[in-house]
């Protein structure tokens, strides 16, 4: 004859009503679910702080915008789409030409496919060139999902 564990009778909370036998499970411990339950607010404090600092940093670069534009020419699998780039340079060189400045730029290789960022310095710009600039390049770019506009607070 095996020996077999006796189910764990759960008391109902109301009076009058019947109380509910579940069976236990011999590989649980009572620990386990309070474990579980820390390891969600823990998630879910992480969580809050990210979108808190997330957020933070948004209102920053948009209150110091005027800093850099970084557009990155990416790649899904086939390469970057050199036509974009070559679309880039020539708009860069007309604005600097309308505008009689030179702006400057770095260049990030990052990838294996050509991935590459261009970092565009514009704190040299007014406010009306740095906006006509970002606004521009932002429209010359908005159908193209291989190249990414973000703008970025410099040190």
């Amino acid at each position: 004859m095996s020996k077999s564990k006796k189910p764990t009778v759960i008391p109902a909370s109301e009076p009058g009503s019947s109380s509910a036998v579940l069976p236990r499970d011999p590989g649980s411990s009572p620990g386990r679910h309070s474990i579980f339950k820390g390891f969600l607010g823990l998630l879910m404090i992480s969580i809050t702080l990210l979108l808190i600092f997330s957020s933070e940093m948004n209102v920053q670069s948009q209150t110091h915008s005027r800093d850099s534009l970084v557009v990155s020419f990416i790649s899904i699998g086939t390469g970057i789409d050199y036509k974009a780039k070559e679309k880039l340079d020539f708009f860069v060189t007309n604005f600097e030409s309308k505008h009689q400045v030179k702006l400057e730029v770095k260049i990030k290789h990052w990838g294996r496919e050509g991935e590459t960022d261009y970092t565009y310095y514009l704190a040299k710009l007014s406010r009306k060139q740095c906006r006509e600039f970002v606004e521009e390049v932002e429209i010359l770019f908005s159908k193209n999902n291989l190249v990414k506009i973000s703008q970025r607070l410099v040190d």
